[in-house]
């Protein structure tokens, strides 16, 4: 069952109040003395505890709170690694040097290492890094890992998998794979048969293996389907309460007793394993208990913010647990990121719009240039530049530049340009413009219209454009493309203007400065008459660009036409002023329709005549009376000069 955008936002909302107390309540578990965090936060210890100090140390790189400065942390990475690359690598009198201990301590460095995190290593470091990949390699020789006398487990096996593809040392996936997919089916026929045998962390796990370690080419349809079955009787297991039933033991601890799978631990490897996306969205509703049903668990610590979780599986602890805590913290977070894409494809679906999942922005100016012919645009003091540069310097590559972070759920930085008019005469590509922008992001481009505003009546036109500025405030990594929208964002003050051209002004206004502000959505307006608009629209916080998009320069067309420019040569045509400047003011298209009648002409006489006529009858040399609006006997020539003075980059 899909949840609805109002749904959605509801569950945002939930997750961002209790993603703001993560700092303060993983405070409590970091000793300083010993670099790094404690099982409980009140044990007299002398050295970190490996698994609770990685389980805290992933969650707070994850969710982007490792550098908040006030944190103890903050500056105490090297001492950190150090701490625990010196210790004896055991977990509650667990044998040295087993999978699980070694897993955390290399899940630690890596997370902290790719983080770009400088741990200044030495030599000694190093080799006991070399030590621990050498033991998680021999650990799944067979296909999988066990601890001890216990038989092999999924999640053990998952936890050593995920480090060594990260560190790229995992050498035997086919095997692992295989193993999976053999615990996957077991599991589902355990549950069909209702055994008391079934487990379904093991399904979970094993799942997340198979579809990590998959080509997506190389699944076959009936290992999807086998996928598609394990998640469905996953969260069929659910309990009413939002939890999951507790799993076989996976190991004993002799001072604490069994080691259990922790569900939301469970659930975060599920949400990061991008292969199973679209099985987890069809489960939003699923994801939402597991969340709300953390208001019922939750121990209140120090103020109303921070909260803290117990694992449950030790009775004889009283009070929450320092890596049980970090698992929910990065449980939501990764719900946080998967509601992102709900609400990207809910946006597009209420607009009936065709939706493409974002994609990483392409790196250099080289791969933006060649997606537009380049002209020129003229600034206020009279100077001009290139329309491609202008864009890209100061508009494309700094967004591009901070992709990643919009991706992991963080705004670009403050001052970053995220909105612009583009305006100009009709025909100059404004449209395909926006295309090439989201092409080059890699983020899909939602165009609207007016039409969307006002497809239930004009007496529902306030209740559409809240609805369409919610979402879009809302979105994340989407281009969003109003065209055609003069008459929405008329001059209030004009004689004429409608009541809905009024309305929609002081509506958008406001929402218009929050997603400015959130930064997260790239936002631009196209319009041909930006004289008209209300100044409440382009003055700055409303859009960070105006550009006028004039036609392509006479130079960029013969660069793209190098057969055009050779046939003129050889009819012993010069591009000189006359014939230079009545290129220029051809659109794109005005062009191209030209270049088919120049390869056809016999001379130079028939050559010039079809330049003559496409000048004559061009979109910058017609009258603008007789179109709306404006009215009078001005060219659109004319008109574009006289708009030199609103451009701002």
């Amino acid at each position: 069952m899909e949840l609805g955008f109002a749904a959605l936002e509801e569950l945002r909302r939930f997750v961002a109040e209790i993603l703001k107390g993560q700092s303060g309540s993983l405070r409590r578990y970091f000793n300083p003395d010993i670099h790094g965090f404690q099982h409980t936060g009140g044990e007299n210890k002398t050295s970190p505890s490996i698994a609770s100090t990685g389980t805290c140390v992933v969650a707070l790189l994850a969710t982007g709170r490792w550098n908040d400065k006030e944190a103890p942390w903050h500056d105490d990475a090297p001492e950190l690694a150090a701490a625990i690359l010196s210790k004896e690598w055991t977990s509650a009198a667990l044998a040295a040097n087993n999978v699980f201990s070694v897993a955390w301590v290399l899940e630690t460095i890596t997370a902290l290492e790719n983080a770009g995190i400088d741990l200044r290593l030495d030599g000694k470091a190093k080799q006991r890094i070399s030590q621990a990949e050498e033991i998680l390699v021999a650990s799944l020789e067979d296909g999988s890992a066990a601890i001890e006398d216990y038989p092999a487990s999924a999640y053990v096996t998952q936890l050593a998998v995920r480090v060594l593809v990260r560190r790229q040392k995992l050498e035997n996936a086919d095997r692992v794979r295989e193993w999976a997919l053999t615990q996957i089916t077991m599991q589902i026929a355990l549950i069909l048969s209702k055994s008391s045998a079934l487990d379904v962390y093991t399904l979970a796990y094993a799942t997340i293996l198979f579809a990590a370690l998959s080509e997506p080419a190389k699944v076959s349809p009936q290992e999807k389907r086998i996928v598609d079955t394990a998640i469905e009787q996953l969260f069929a297991s659910q309990l009413p309460d939002g939890s999951w039933p507790r799993s076989r033991p996976l190991f004993h601890y002799p001072r604490a007793g069994n080691a259990y799978c922790f569900e939301y631990e469970m659930l975060v490897q599920l949400l990061e394993t991008s292969a199973l996306q679209e099985n987890l969205l069809r489960h939003m509703h699923s994801l939402r208990d597991a969340a709300y049903a953390l208001t019922r668990s939750a121990f209140q610590l120090d103020d109303d913010l921070n909260r803290g979780w117990a694992s449950g599986h030790h009775p004889n602890l009283k009070g929450p647990e320092s890596w049980s805590t970090a698992s929910v913290f990065h449980f939501l977070y990764s719900l946080d990121r998967l509601i992102a894409e709900a609400v990207r494809r809910a946006t597009f679906t209420y607009l009936d719009r065709v939706y493409t999942q974002p994609s990483r922005p392409k790196p250099t100016f080289a791969d933006f240039a060649p997606l537009l012919w380049d002209s020129e645009v003229t600034f206020p003091d009279a100077h001009t530049e290139s329309l491609k540069k202008t864009l890209f310097e100061r508009f494309v590559e700094p967004i591009a530049r901070g992709a990643t972070e919009v991706e992991l759920g963080r705004p670009l930085p403050k001052g970053t340009k995220m909105s612009a008019i583009l305006f100009g005469p009709p025909g100059t590509s404004k449209t395909q413009l926006a295309k090439h922008i989201s092409e080059f992001l890699g983020w899909p481009l939602l165009e609207v219209d007016p039409s969307h505003l006002v497809r239930e009546g004009m007496d529902r036109i306030q209740k559409e454009a809240n609805a369409l500025f919610s979402m879009i405030e809302a979105a994340e990594r989407v281009v969003v493309f109003l065209d055609e929208f003069d008459e929405m964002v008329r001059d209030r003050s004009v004689a004429g203007s409608e009541a809905e051209s009024r309305f929609l002004t002081t509506a958008m206004l406001p929402k218009l400065s929050r997603i400015n502000d959130r930064r997260r959505v790239v936002f631009l307006l196209a319009t041909n008459y930006i004289d008209n608009f209300d100044f409440a629209i382009s003055r700055p916080g409303r859009f960070d660009v105006i550009l006028q998009v004039m036609p392509p320069t006479t130079s960029e067309k013969m660069a793209n036409h190098k057969d055009v420019a050779d046939k003129l040569r050889g009819l012993g045509i010069n591009l000189g002023t006359g014939i230079h400047d009545k290129l220029a003011e051809l659109t794109f298209g005005e062009f191209e329709r030209l270049a088919a009648d120049i390869r056809l002409a016999s001379d130079q006489q028939a050559a010039i005549a079809a330049i003559e006529l496409a000048h004559a009858q061009c979109t910058l040399q017609r009258h603008l009376g007789g179109s709306s609006p404006p009215a009078g006997d001005e060219t659109w020539a004319e008109r574009s000069k006289a708009q030199h003075r609103y451009v701002r980059s």
